[in-house]
């Protein structure tokens, strides 16, 4: 099913497959339950907040959350949003899912099996990926006619939310891979210290302008500063404090180059206190003053 208007209320569990394409500017949800769902942007930004972190999708993102996670979102802009989110039916995702896991033998002995075959996705911000914007391309293309190479009918919808089960899969392997770095002898030990870990990291994300002290990093995540400090290095290669520094300077940028905002504000923003601090460690990590930065941009 495809909607092209924000529902009132937010559709309850139990329904089936849904995409939801709509446009706004003064959008609120309050917090609620869904199913396995992918959240994006194609224009603007969308925050959701999950757990107490504010998870801001523009198109360069996209959330996963999974079934039963509750959650709340918002959109306040002057200018319109445009937002592409999925809802997956438990039944249908966790079939897919299934036909992706199961060796070939079994799927052809037992075609339908009343195993649950659920994936926990690691819920942080992923980096849109060509493939998956592709797929999505195609879901929002169908959502504004009604059909995409000749097709008019729901089993072509169907098939291109198959497909994006399947890439989701093999970004959620990705991921399985990347927590093999950090010391567990059990596999379930180390995926949920990683997620921990990108709780971390989105909680970081989240406060650049505010004072993040590595206490408040590890309550995030449950985990001891010591032990946050770490992990982090290893799942990353950079501890919390690189990691606050590196966003902060690159939020920064992107505020001298898409606004007119004075230095000092951008300063602010990005949580320095010291205007020459900022300046020192601007001038460190890209090689130009922060006014110098702004007026190559502009030139170029």
């Amino acid at each position: 099913m495809i909607v092209n208007h924000f529902p009132r209320p937010c559709p309850p569990m139990g329904w089936p497959n849904l995409v939801i394409h709509a446009r706004g500017r003064e959008v609120d949800y309050t917090e609620h339950e869904a199913p396995l769902s992918i959240k994006c942007v194609t224009q603007g930004q969308e925050t959701h907040k999950v757990r107490g972190i504010n998870y801001v999708v523009d198109e360069t993102s996209y959330l996963l959350l999974n079934h039963g996670q509750r959650y709340s979102s918002h959109i306040h802009s002057r200018d319109e949003v445009e937002t592409l989110s999925i809802f997956f039916a438990r039944e249908f995702a966790e079939e897919a899912f299934r036909s992706l896991i199961e060796p070939a033998s079994n799927l052809l002995d037992e075609p339908k099996s009343e195993r649950d075959h659920p994936v926990r996705f690691v819920e942080t911000l992923y980096p849109m990926d060509p493939t998956l914007r592709d797929l999505l391309g195609a879901i929002q293309q169908w959502s504004q006619s009604g059909s995409i190479d000749g097709a008019m009918d729901d089993a072509w919808l169907e098939e291109g939310l198959y497909a994006i089960l399947d890439r989701l899969l093999d970004v959620h392997t990705d991921v399985l891979r990347q927590a093999e770095v950090l010391p567990a002898v059990r596999r379930s030990t180390r995926v949920e210290q990683y997620r921990r870990l990108c709780r971390a990291r989105d909680f970081v994300d989240a406060n650049l302008a505010g004072e993040i002290a590595l206490a408040d990093i590890g309550r995030v995540a449950c985990l001891s500063p010591s032990h946050l400090l770490r992990l982090f290095k290893l799942a990353f290669g950079e501890t919390p404090h690189h990691y606050v520094t590196r966003r902060r300077l690159a939020r920064a940028r992107e505020l001298l180059e898409g606004t007119d905002l004075p230095v000092s504000e951008i300063c602010d923003r990005v949580g320095y206190k010291s205007l020459g601090s900022f300046s020192y460690l601007f001038s460190r990590q890209f090689g130009l003053s922060p006014r110098q930065a702004r007026s190559k941009h502009r030139r170029s």
